[in-house]
């Protein structure tokens, strides 16, 4: 009878666990996600202050723009959709 209620026990602990590990690691690949694109677009940043030649073909599903938002200010933007299946935006203002 012990053992019946200990396998129940354990059963239904790791059915609430499992989908809680679930969602913290596509969290965490999210996270990662996030960090390899704010490399891209530092990158492209880089780029651009050294005269260098933007690439803005989407890479990876990241698409990285640049526009001016006033005179000698621009604004690089990155989007993408993370593998949680949201999408993002983040920018980087630069200088010319």
């Amino acid at each position: 009878m012990e053992v019946l209620f200990a396998f129940g026990f354990l059963m239904l602990f790791s059915a609430s666990i499992l989908p809680l590990l679930l969602t913290v690691y596509a969290e965490r690949t999210a996270i990662h996600e996030e960090v390899e694109v704010l490399l891209q677009l530092e990158e492209a940043v880089n780029r651009f202050k050294a005269g260098m030649p933007l690439d803005d073909r989407d890479n990876d599903g990241v698409l990285i723009v640049k526009e001016e938002v006033r005179e000698g200010l621009l604004r690089f933007c990155a989007r993408w959709t993370g593998r949680n299946g949201r999408d993002y935006e983040r920018c980087f203002y630069a200088q010319k």
